[in-house]
Parts: C-alpha cells; structure tokens; sequence
C-alpha cells in the first residue's frame, strides 16, 4: 500500500505526512525532523494511521507477512533436519512414541516422566572434551581396535550466554529485553555497576545519563538503528559473541563449537541481587543460523525457528543457570568470568529444557515448550528417559 502523502501518528514525535515511500522504507516529516521507518512493521507499535480501516488493512498486511517468514522458516527447518544424520534409537526407545511423528504433543507427565530404569551402558565423554568428526557410531568395536577417547552422542555443544540486565518492556508476562531499559535501570548499568557496553563513550545510554540527549532522542535512536544486543534481544533472538582484549587491544570474539539444533540459553543477574549464584535462566531458542566469526567480526548465534522460550518474570526466578553448570576447574565455585558465553552439553541443554517444560505447565506455552524438549531430544540423540538431574552448583 503506498502511504505518500498520507498523514501518519508517532507516540514520540506526534503528526506527521509521508513524503517518500521506496522500497519498503517511508520517510516521514513530523513537525520536529524528518526520520525513515520500515513499512509496514513500524505500523505494529510506533506508527498509528489515522484513519482505523487503513490501519487495520496495515496490521492485517503484517500478519500476512508474519505467516509467509513463518511458512520459510518451517521450510528452513525441513531443510535442515533432511540434512541431520539420522542415529539409530536406543533399543529401549525403539517404540516409544518420540521417534514417531507427533499428530498431537503427549502430556507433561508422559514427556517429563523419570522411570527408574537402567539406562544401556554408555561411555562417558568429559563435557568439554572435542569431539571427532570422523568418529564411528557404530555400537561395537574390533577386539583389536586401538584405544580411542569416549565419544559424545553428537558433534557440538550448546551455549550459555552472559547478558546485561534490560527491563526494556518488561510486564507480569515479559522478563524485558523489548525495548529501552526504564531510566533506574539505565543509571544502574552506566553509573552503579559501569557495564562495558553501557557505560562506554559509543553508548547512546551513557550520553543520556551525562544530560546529552533527551528520552525523545534516546528512543528515536532505538527506533533507528538500536542501541544495544540486549534491548532487542527477545525480538530479534540473536546474541553475539562479544569482543575481548586480545594485547591491550579489542579483538571480535569467536564461536567455535556449535552447530543447527545447538541451543542457546540466556542468562542474566538482577539489579536487586547481582550475586554470581543466582544469575537465572530468561530465554532459550533452538540454533538455526550461526557465524563463527573472525578476526574482523565477532560470531553469533540465531533463530527463527518456532522453539523459542522466553520465560517470565516468576519462571526465571525458578531456573539458576548454576543449577546445572560448573566450572571444569573449580566445581565449587560459581564463577562467570569476563568472557560473554560458555559451552556447555547438550545433556545439560536437555535438562533445562526438561525443566522449563516442567515451569510451563497450565501456561500459553505448555505445549510448545513439551515439543521443544522432545525434539531437542530427538535431533540431538539423547534418551529423554534416562537424562540424568543436573548437578551444578546450585544442584
């Protein structure tokens, strides 16, 4: 729908007219600046048609184009899982409806049940040990063969990220990571605790707290170009992998073992409480496209598959991420470091996703939240059944 020349309404800026609509992109004229916004998703929170029928026409258009980046990224994910090696299934898992397809997603208790059975001997593999990428799946080896490490069940690791806390649209429901941090929030990262990031002459946030730039101009910035990873971290589902002092000078970051069907899991303190052992769990989201990275830009991880969770306010206070992690080299120790991320198994993966099916239970997301673990599960070879409690520190 071309809008030039129509009269459009900001919650910032107030009226203004359409001058320029090209390729997806209208420039808009407002009484105080001329600014560019997406059409027409910026219709779906900062823009407002005046006149109703347009505007419902407008949402509706976005819905339809939600639904086709909805049907890609299925068609992605069939891509994908075509491309997966396909394990055989333990024998006590044989027929057991996991590796069946699902017409509807079983319950709670039959997903997240723990029967005391013994699980089939396994060899064991440390967490942080490399895998081979030429190594054997098969069940037995020649009398003859000469030692070789354990193996894992798959090829790569999940990953835990450290994220700096964001209120940005937080509510009853939304953990945050939506928006602009609320003003205390921003004080607290620049100023209290001096995060790298926020604190640092670049940030927009800094400059707003030094008086340089008004809340308008802070959010009209956000609107343009973002100010942070995290303020629209739970929108665009995506972390970096940061940059590190490499020789006194700042280098990208790498990431190095993760792969499609790797989870990734967000994890963040509270201002209130910034003690180590109870930084907590607020999102998790299936891998489905990651760069490593190199010495000119950092590595990230993304997705745009339908397993995305993002918990609530109450549910991550439930999920300490030190429940399930420790440290190689001091067990007893929660411990992050200044490092952004950290590499964890996808049986540790597994038991979170385990248990946050567990907090979701009676929610909106009780049913996806039971499909994502069983096809974690699935994709990555282990037996749900036998996936053992966690034993981090928290543990």
């Amino acid at each position: 729908m071309d809008l030039t020349g129509k009269t459009v309404m900001h919650k910032t800026f107030g009226e203004g007219v359409v001058i320029k609509q090209i390729n997806g992109i209208m420039t808009i004229k407002f009484a105080i600046k001329t600014a560019d916004f997406r059409y027409p998703d910026a219709f779906n929170g900062f823009l407002l048609h005046n006149e109703s029928k347009v505007q419902a026409k407008l949402l509706r258009e976005i819905a339809e184009n939600d639904e086709k980046r909805q049907q890609l990224r299925a068609a992605r994910e069939v891509k994908v899982a075509v491309n997966l090696p396909q394990p055989q299934a333990p024998p006590s898992r044989q027929n057991a409806p996991v590796s069946e397809s699902h017409a509807a997603a079983p319950s709670p208790e039959e997903v997240l049940r723990s029967p005391a059975k013994p699980a089939a001997a396994k060899e064991s593999k440390p967490a942080n040990a490399e895998p081979k990428a030429t190594a054997s799946r098969k069940s037995k080896e020649p009398k003859d063969a000469a030692p070789q490490r354990p193996r894992k069940t798959s090829r790569h690791d999940s990953i835990a990220f450290k994220c700096t806390y964001c209120d940005g649209g937080k509510s009853d429901v939304c953990i945050g990571y939506r928006g602009i941090c609320s003003d205390e929030t921003i004080h607290h990262n620049v100023i209290d605790t001096k995060k790298p990031w926020c604190s640092s002459k670049e940030s927009q946030c800094s400059l707003y707290v030094e008086g340089k730039l008004s809340r308008a101009e802070l959010e009209e910035k956000y609107e343009q170009e973002g100010l942070c990873y995290e303020c629209n971290m739970l929108a665009t589902w995506k972390a970096a992998a940061g940059y590190g002092e490499v020789e006194n000078e700042s280098k990208p970051r790498v990431i190095r073992k993760v792969s499609c069907n790797s989870l990734s899991v967000l994890t963040t303190r509270s201002p209130v409480d910034e003690t180590e052992e109870n930084r907590y769990i607020f999102a998790v989201f299936l891998i489905d496209d990651f760069v490593e990275g190199d010495g000119k830009k950092e590595g990230y991880v993304a997705s745009e598959s339908e397993f995305r969770l993002a918990l609530t306010p109450d549910e991550a206070k439930e999920m300490f991420f030190w429940k399930y992690y420790s440290n190689e080299n001091n067990p007893t120790q929660a411990k992050w470091g200044s490092g952004l991320f950290r590499y964890f198994s996808n049986e540790k993966a597994a038991q979170i996703l385990r248990d946050i099916a567990k907090l979701k239970k009676g929610s909106p997301d009780e049913d996806l939240a039971n499909r994502f673990v069983l096809h974690f599960c699935k994709v990555n070879n282990i037996d749900l059944d036998a996936l053992p409690e966690p034993n981090g520190i928290r543990a």
